[in-house]
């Protein structure tokens, strides 16, 4: 370029009525900013269809253009196919037109990266009979085109057509620039692509997020129905109790079920794990618990010994502590059995002294064979028991130490004359502070039973 003058050399179709090598007329400095104007419009970020009417619109002052299409490539499928047509008269070659590359000019095209230019469409038709592409162009009157190859960068993404109903209309086109044109185009095609992708993977992840979401409430609805939302009011006992799942859906259990002669049958499990899973399994072993328990005498250890010979094909590989107990206002009794859940607690209303009640045998699921031996105690007026998951007890300070049923028994021993309600914030309050603001790492169920006068 010297000056306002640019001189560019055109590749011809065999055929064309211009030799090759043609040298190009000079472009005058208004034509030259026209062109220039194209890059500087391609380049504001407009959507793909926006280019694409800018360019036929701008091209017009410059160039003959009736008639402008993009063609997209299959890689894929080795085809290539009309995405967009705008021309100023009837269209024969329209949109969703698709036609295989194998053994076609455009292929030729794609190899050489360069701009095609047939200025007499006719002559070329005569020499390339099968070219449909071809035919259908004359049919909507247009006599001359040029070519322009999209790229990407992994590979070619399509063609633009400008087509004239003039022959010889891109004699002295400026090959190079619309090579230039092409580029850009491109690249707003690709941007247009890799928008499309995002948006599609955006709309899959939404939707499995929904999915996510819908099922954590499936979840959710599921799993209130695994702990109370308060204790039953019963005669001569009074109760509390927490639950503090670790995600939205937990895998603690705990069933209150009142007698018609004033018992209490007491169920508490814990799943394997936390969250979803774990509520999962958790169902299961409620599901089987209450199947179990309409064929059971109330009796701990015959609960838990039917429940760990029916649990083993339904949770598989998985498996639940538990812990079964019976208490009996009316006799001051309690009698329970545990499969692997944290000891209970029981606090005398005498003496205030707070210690566990440590018979029990393997979590349930684990082995059929497993024995489970009732403990039968006391249960007098002023007595209290604590019953708890591991989340409570598993809890760690800063140093990596563990609350334990150390810190449990020792918060239960201060709080031996409270009521249930004061017992329970107490017990947490204590577990709170040891922790020193680190999370918990597991589902927390909490049950304090207190024996009182009726």
């Amino acid at each position: 370029m010297e000056g306002n003058r640019i001189d560019l050399q055109v590749a011809h179709e065999p055929g064309d009525s211009l030799a090759s090598g043609h040298t190009l007329h000079r472009l005058n400095p208004e034509h030259l900013q026209q062109l220039l104007n194209i890059l500087t419009n391609i380049n504001r970020g407009l959507e793909l269809e926006q280019v694409l009417e800018l360019l036929y619109t701008s091209a017009q002052d410059i160039l003959p253009c009736d008639r402008l299409a993009l063609a997209l490539v299959d890689r894929a499928k080795n085809t290539t196919t009309s995405a967009w047509v705008k021309s100023n008269r009837p269209i024969r070659l329209a949109v969703g037109y698709s036609a295989s590359l194998e053994g076609s000019s455009l292929n030729d095209i794609i190899k050489t990266g360069k701009v095609r230019i047939i200025n007499d469409l006719e002559q070329y038709y005569r020499e390339h009979p099968d070219s449909i592409h071809t035919r259908l162009i004359l049919e909507e009157g247009l006599r001359s085109s040029m070519t322009c190859p999209l790229y990407a960068r992994d590979g070619p993404l399509g063609f633009l057509f400008f087509t004239s109903e003039k022959v010889n209309a891109y004699a002295d086109v400026e090959q190079l620039f619309y090579q230039h044109v092409a580029a850009q185009v491109s690249i707003v095609i690709e941007r247009a692509r890799l928008y499309t992708a995002l948006s599609e993977y955006t709309a899959a992840i939404e939707k499995q997020s929904q999915n996510i979401r819908r099922n954590l409430e499936l979840a959710r609805q599921l799993q209130q129905t695994f702990i109370p939302e308060k204790p039953p009011d019963l005669p001569g006992l009074d109760m509390a109790m927490l639950y503090e799942p670790l995600e939205q859906v937990g895998g603690d259990l705990l069933e209150l079920l009142p007698m018609p002669d004033g018992r209490l049958f007491i169920f508490i499990a814990d799943a394997m794990g936390h969250g979803v899973p774990a509520a999962l399994s958790m169902a299961v072993v409620k599901a089987t618990f209450h199947a179990v328990i309409r064929d059971t005498p109330p009796d701990p250890s015959l609960v838990l010994q039917n429940l760990n010979e029916a649990l083993p094909p339904l949770l598989q590989s998985q498996f639940a502590a538990g812990l079964a107990m019976l208490i009996d206002p009316n006799q001051s009794r309690v009698r329970t059995a545990r499969a692997g859940l944290v000891a209970p607690i029981l606090i005398s209303g005498k003496t205030g002294e707070a210690h566990e009640i440590e018979a029990g045998g393997l979590p349930l699921s684990v082995d059929t064979a497993e024995p489970y031996e009732a403990t039968e105690l006391a249960f007098e007026p002023g007595d209290m028991i604590i019953l708890a998951t591991d989340g409570m007890t598993e809890a760690s300070n800063s140093d990596g130490e563990q609350y334990g049923s150390e810190g449990l028994v020792k918060s239960a021993s201060r709080c031996a004359y409270a009521s249930a309600a004061q017992c329970l914030q107490t017990i947490v309050d204590d577990q709170v502070s040891f922790r020193g603001g680190r999370p918990t790492a597991d589902d927390i169920t909490v049950l304090i039973v207190k024996r009182v006068e009726t």
